[in-house]
């Protein structure tokens, strides 16, 4: 939503990096390297003051495979092997969760681990689709080896290993099935699949003589089935029809069959791998069981090299059963109501079904029964707390193990919860640890001031009393200022929501929306979260609005919540408010609120209607509805449409006022960007070096949008990317920007009057960076106000580019209270560091051969390369990796901004573009202060007395 306002203007292409040839150039080049370098320098962080101001927590994501620690046929249960959602592998201790090793891999396709086996000491991973088979030490994370395969990244390869004695790992990808050495990663033998231009997915199963079968599903077509020797000759192969599979059909190998369910008939369909010619359908009512949604089939853990003899059926999330399946039918081995997850573990020739249910809101039974005798194991059963607000229990994975003291089983189970965290019952009677790993998926990041409870409204009693002495008064500021702190609201895409202390990182409060979902587009989750009201309307309790999708219905679903206790607010259902239509634009009115200092919500539904949150907000636009407008972008049809805001009657509607087509057929839009409606300008104008003022170009209602799409070339294909800079009131298009032969991903920052984004050249292949700088000219048409319907002429337009060595995930730029601190953009780069680089590095109007005026002004020389040096990362040698988001804050301080930089890690901190001028220094010495305060109070005391002996002795005279 945009309040009314506007400009114009249009400027040439942007310039690229300038050369620089004479001698004089050539010095001032130099003396401002040596300028940078000594710049640069005094940003070093003493060692000391690591993690003083700041933390960093280290999180793997949401976790698909789990290996126990072994030492030779036995487990220990000391490590645990994980690999994650996140494209991450690591080695967590099973007593207290803590990592011990860790690899990031990079993200998308290219980086996901499909198939995690374990070998005693190493490692392997089978990632992007089998194009990459790397083998990593055990005890230290190193990698040991590493295969390149031929596969496609989007498909998920299985793998497996050939025998029980793990001399060798089976790894089937889109068009082969591969046998490699575990000791060197050779290749033993390849055999070629059929259907690999049509095969979804392989799965992979192993018989008793030896031989190995790969079932592959063609989705609408077939199913493959092809039988592999173990010298790596095909031996059967044929295509069985099965019009019925889909991507998202369920599928497991079992016995000597393949099994899966459909749930267009609710049945499972069974097709002998040896010589069946049809499936063979088994309704799920014919097993006494009614399907649902969520009904589908999971797979059974298997010893190495062996096959599995079981599946596991999910009726509902609270509901499954053990099936076996062969050509004499489906059978239920055992009925598991009530039953939350579960998973076959073995020790030996001991076969034990472990299972978890819930028990109470607290806790969680873990039961285990002997699969040979069908007892219960009353050995391995035990209650572990696990509280009802992390959903519940969607994976667990179990190892069975013999005690030494008294040669009893027992059981040690790794949980996954519906909200991503990890829970590990290690050892019976005693609490298992967790791991909050939903913090890995952050979608949206607000900050909240911390109230002082009833002293904040009454700032003199902060003071203290007038009976108070002078310490006391002090102690008492000095406990006020230090409650003075952040409250990080975070919202992550698995539907949790966290309230965090940003001085030290510890979780205060926290809830789970089992029912929220995030909006998808543009290969791109987000929730959206609105501050509706602070802390400093006392006594009314600051409020926050989570909005998403329902997962039920489809609909818009709000939450509101105290951001400082995580009470839950009556404005809404304790399982959230269903809005009853379909949200595609939401936005919070900043400059509109109630008299309970509530801010509103406007939302927009499918249907182009205005909604607004809380209803009673209508009634406070209704004045103000002539000079409310919006715009819409619809990315698959390629336009943006903005919208005026009109009262009719008691309602309010969108009209539609202009509209702008960006060519879908040649370019897709892929982000717009505005600016942070809580950001202050302290200076209108920038003074130059002849004393003369350039009056910056202010507009509230600019926004950012970028198209990207490819272009015919002649060496092929080649990149491109549209920059648009648009009113968002009327439409007008301010500034274009076309840049060629590049790709993204790009990265935008838009704040005042300037916009930065980066970007790589496939021309140069580097990364390079570009601003943009807004001027309206020396005159400024309005000095109190900016209107769109009354707009300035054409705006001056500076630009210029530079080059950054490295490739970055995001960027931001600092922010504070009043603005008057100097900007510095914080950069995550891809290499792990957070780069804190000074905004007046990326001036467009740096000179290539300074003048007088341009020393006056102070305006830096340019050169090409910006510097990226290690003492400006904020984050000093706490690599980051994988991030998706920075949000910045204004602190208590003008000269401080807060940075949290979110992605599979959480990094906390504060910057000083300018240093702290509010604020003495570190090394300030205090000691030499006190004593001239010291000295200066006892003159003062001593000439008192003085002074009255003195009038005294005068007056008796």
């Amino acid at each position: 939503m945009t309040p009314e306002a506007i400009g114009i203007g249009y400027s040439p292409l942007l310039e690229k990096p300038k050369k620089v040839n004479s001698m004089a150039s050539a010095m001032w080049i130099a003396r401002a390297a040596g300028f940078l370098s000594l710049f640069l320098l005094t940003k070093a962080l003493y060692e000391d003051q690591a993690g003083t101001y700041d933390w960093k927590q280290d999180n793997v994501g949401k976790v698909t495979h789990v290996h126990w620690e072994s030492v030779g046929l036995s487990s220990t249960g000391k490590k645990l092997f994980v690999a994650t959602e996140r494209n991450t592998l690591a080695s967590l201790n099973t007593h207290d969760g803590a990592i011990g090793w860790r690899q990031v891999a990079e993200e998308g396709t290219r980086g996901k681990i499909d198939t995690l086996l374990y070998n005693g000491n190493y490692i392997i991973t089978v990632q992007a689709g089998g194009k990459f088979v790397r083998s990593w030490h055990s005890q230290t994370g190193n990698l040991h080896w590493e295969v390149y395969l031929s596969a496609e990244e989007s498909m998920s390869a299985p793998a497996s290993f050939l025998s029980k004695d793990k001399d060798a790992v089976l790894v089937a990808t889109s068009n082969a099935l591969y046998a490699l050495r575990t000791s060197d990663g050779k290749t033993e033998w390849e055999a070629n699949l059929p259907d690999s231009d049509t095969v979804h997915r392989w799965y992979l199963s192993l018989r008793e003589d030896g031989d190995v079968v790969a079932v592959g599903t063609s989705p609408g077509v077939r199913v493959a089935v092809v039988i592999v020797g173990q010298d790596g000759k095909v031996k059967t192969q044929r295509r069985v029809p099965a019009q019925w599979v889909k991507n998202e059909t369920s599928c497991q190998a079992v016995g000597e069959g393949f099994l899966c369910y459909t749930p267009d008939t609710a049945s499972l369909q069974f097709l002998s791998v040896q010589d069946g010619q049809v499936f063979v359908p088994t309704a799920v009512s014919e097993l006494g069981f009614s399907a649902t949604a969520e009904t589908c089939l999971e797979p059974v853990s298997t010893e190495a090299g062996a096959a599995s003899q079981w599946v596991l059926l999910r009726i509902s999330r609270q509901h499954m059963a053990l099936l076996s399946a062969s050509s004499k039918g489906v059978k239920v081995v055992r009925d598991l109501p009530k039953v939350e997850a579960a998973d076959v573990a073995y020790d030996g020739e001991n076969k034990v079904l472990l299972t978890v249910q819930r028990a109470d809101p607290e806790t969680v039974e873990f039961t285990g029964v002997d699969l040979t005798t069908m007892s219960e194991q009353i050995d391995v059963s035990q209650r572990i707390s696990v509280m009802a607000v992390h959903g519940s229990i969607e994976k667990i994975f179990p190892m069975l193990f013999t005690r030494k003291k008294d040669s009893k089983l027992g059981a040690k189970v790794l949980m996954v919860a519906q909200d991503y965290s990890l829970h590990c019952a290690h050892k019976a009677g005693k609490s298992p640890w967790r791991r909050e790993e939903a913090l890995a998926y952050m979608v949206a990041v607000e900050m909240v001031d911390l109230p002082v409870s009833e002293n904040e409204a009454k700032f003199e009693d902060e003071f203290g009393s007038s009976k108070d002495d002078i310490l006391a008064m002090f102690v008492k500021r000095i406990k006020v200022q230090v409650l003075q702190l952040h409250m990080i609201v975070a919202v992550t895409a698995a539907g949790k929501v966290y309230g965090i202390r940003s001085h030290n990182g510890k979780i205060v409060w926290q809830h789970f929306f089992p029912d929220l979902a995030p909006f998808k587009g543009q290969g791109q989750e987000k929730l959206l979260l609105f501050v509706q009201r602070t802390t400093a309307h006392f006594p009314h309790s600051p409020q926050c609005a989570v909005l998403g999708v329902s997962k039920k219905t489809g609909n818009g679903l709000l939450f509101t919540i105290n951001p400082v206790t995580g009470a839950m607010l009556k404005d809404t259902p304790l399982s959230g408010l269903d809005l009853g239509y379909k949200v595609i634009q939401a936005q919070l009115m900043n400059d509109l609120h109630d008299e309970n200092f509530l801010k509103g919500i406007v939302l927009v539904d499918s249907d182009i209607k205005i909604h607004f949150f809380p209803t009673s907000m209508k009634s406070v636009v209704q004045p103000h509805s002539g000079t409310m407008y919006l715009h819409l972008t619809n990315p698959d049809v390629g336009t943006m449409n903005g919208y005026w805001l009109v009262a009719k009657g008691e309602d309010i509607v969108a009209e539609q006022v202009w509209n702008i087509d960006l060519q879908r057929s040649q370019q897709v839009i892929t982000g717009i960007y505005g600016k942070r409606p809580i950001e202050h300008v302290h200076s209108q104008g920038r003074v130059l070096g002849d004393r003369s003022v350039l009056y910056k170009y202010l507009n509230p209602n600019l926004v950012v949008l970028i198209g990207e799409g490819e272009e015919a070339s002649p060496k092929g294909p080649s990149g491109f990317f549209n920059l648009y800079l648009v009113d968002a009131v009327t439409g007008h298009m301010v500034f274009h920007e076309h840049h060629k032969r590049t790709r993204g991903p790009i990265s935008i920052v838009h704040s005042e009057n300037w916009v930065v984004y980066s970007f790589y050249s496939e021309k140069h292949r580097r990364c390079e960076m570009a601003v943009l700088e807004l001027y309206e000219g020396k005159e400024q048409s309005n000095a109190t106000a900016f209107s769109s319907l009354t707009p300035p002429p054409s705006p001056l337009v500076l630009r210029q580019s530079y080059i950054i060595p490295v490739s970055l995930f995001t960027m931001s730029s600092t922010v504070t209270e009043k603005g008057i601190t100097n900007k510095n953009l914080i950069i995550a780069l891809r290499v792990g560091g957070v780069l804190s680089l000074p905004k007046a590095l990326l001036d467009p109007r740096r000179p290539s051969i300074p003048t007088q005026e341009t020393a006056e002004e102070g305006t830096i020389p340019y050169i090409p390369e910006l510097p990226v040096s290690t003492e400006s990362f904020i984050n000093y040698n706490r690599s980051i990796f994988n991030v998706r988001g920075i949000h910045t804050s204004p602190a208590g301080l003008e000269s401080t901004s807060l940075v949290l930089v979110y992605g599979i890690d959480l990094f906390c901190t504060r910057v000083m573009p300018s240093k702290m001028f509010d604020v003495l220094k570190e090394d300030f010495d205090y000691f030499f202060i006190g004593t001239v305060l010291s000295l200066m109070i006892l003159v003062s005391v001593v000439s008192q007395k003085l002074a009255a002996r003195k009038a005294l002795n005068r007056a008796w005279k």
